[in-house]
């Protein structure tokens, strides 16, 4: 099953492809033609650009058993809704993030497009209180902070080209998680150009760590959005999980 777009177009695709945590067929395979305004899937999975070897690598590429990323949010009314996600997921003021660069018209390019919405939301995005718990390996961490962004990575870059993921790999069994707690604004515009260079886990006050699972809970109930692969997917509280070796996916993997 080949997806031909960006990540909002694969996270559809493999949307479709899972139910109840199970493929629809052990016999699929996904395959990417990179066609997006992000395209941040292409970089992790080695998907050529060119549409000759895209199609190519579809068809006689390295086929590898992948991870997938499950969530559980909140919806306004209080119910609750499961998606799963191909690349990287997130809340906070990445969830505006998105928000705002979908609602662009992208006409300057993916990392243009991204890059003004994050300078955008930097300054006007008001963090709220979170409680997140993640466990690793039966051994479970808690972190209670205003935070300002929380990215969830399966695969290793979002944001087009931010490489949020550096140690991410989509077949260890684990999300790689990124904690940003309320920095100010001077502090984060500094710290923006670590996230494209895959050093923002070193700036001060930011956790890096890993996991099978997360749990976010929101002060009183404030709204905080959830975003998924680069589409919005409600708001927390929100549980986050890994479904180890559930798609198969086929590539010029690097």
């Amino acid at each position: 099953i080949i997806a031909v777009g960006g990540d909002g177009t694969c996270h559809e695709v493999i949307n479709g492809m899972i139910v109840n945590d199970k493929t629809r067929s052990a016999k699929s395979v996904f395959a990417l033609i990179p066609m997006g305004t992000g395209s941040d899937l292409q970089k992790t999975i080695g998907a050529p650009k060119s549409l000759p070897e895209a199609i190519n690598a579809a068809a006689t590429g390295e086929t590898k058993i992948c991870d997938i990323g499950k969530c559980a949010a909140t919806l306004k009314d209080g119910s609750k809704k499961v998606g799963y996600f191909i690349n990287v997921a997130g809340f906070g003021a990445n969830g505006e993030v998105v928000r705002r660069t979908n609602e662009s018209s992208k006409k300057w390019g993916g990392m243009v497009t991204f890059l003004s919405a994050t300078l955008v939301t930097a300054i006007k995005y008001q963090p709220v209180p979170v409680k997140v718990e993640w466990s690793d390996q039966g051994e479970s961490t808690t972190w209670e902070k205003t935070l300002l962004s929380c990215f969830i990575a399966n695969g290793s870059y979002c944001g087009s080209g931010m490489w949020i993921g550096p140690n991410a790999t989509m077949t260890d069994g684990r999300l790689d998680y990124t904690l940003v707690p309320h920095l100010g604004v001077h502090k984060q515009l500094i710290a923006i150009p670590r996230l494209y260079k895959g050093t923002v886990g070193g700036f001060p006050g930011i956790t890096v760590c890993h996991g099978q699972t997360l749990r976010a809970t929101p002060e009183q109930n404030k709204y905080v959005p959830v975003e998924l692969d680069g589409e919005m997917f409600g708001q927390l509280p929100a549980k986050f999980s890994i479904l180890p070796g559930l798609l198969k996916i086929r590539s010029r993997w690097p």
